[in-house]
């Protein structure tokens, strides 16, 4: 199992989650509106850091600029994770990022039939057509 089949179904899932039953969301970092399908999965703690890579702390809906462009805009993302769920929750996520994690393709499948559910199920919630 590769680790594209996870990334696609949480990086939906988080964009559905973060967005509104027309598929309307705000990024975490500017709170720019746009397209869930249009915008991005942001990673606080980065992608390579797989012990929080599947968080959904760690995840939220971003724009192209502040995801790619700014570099996830991690000052803004900073102060938005901390006014959600404060300043404890963040530094231990913060942790994560020095853990050595390598998921495996058990681990790895397991994921996505999770997040495929959870995004089957936001569909339905939201009525939301499949758009990708």
């Amino acid at each position: 199992m590769k680790t594209s089949k996870a990334d696609k179904y949480f990086s939906l899932f988080i964009r559905l989650r973060d967005s509104d039953e027309n598929g309307i969301g705000k990024c975490c970092t500017c709170s720019r509106y746009g397209l869930a399908k249009k915008f991005h999965n942001g990673h606080y703690i980065k992608r390579q850091h797989e012990a929080s890579r599947f968080s959904e702390i760690n995840c939220n809906m971003q724009c192209p600029t502040c995801n790619k462009w700014e570099q996830g805009n991690d000052v803004e993302y900073r102060r938005f994770l901390v006014e959600k769920y404060g300043e404890e929750e963040i530094l231990w996520l913060e942790l994560q990022k020095y853990k050595s994690h390598k998921l495996g393709a058990f681990e790895l499948n397991v994921i996505a039939e999770k997040y495929i559910k959870k995004v089957n199920e936001l569909m339905k919630t939201k009525n939301i057509e499949k758009w990708w």
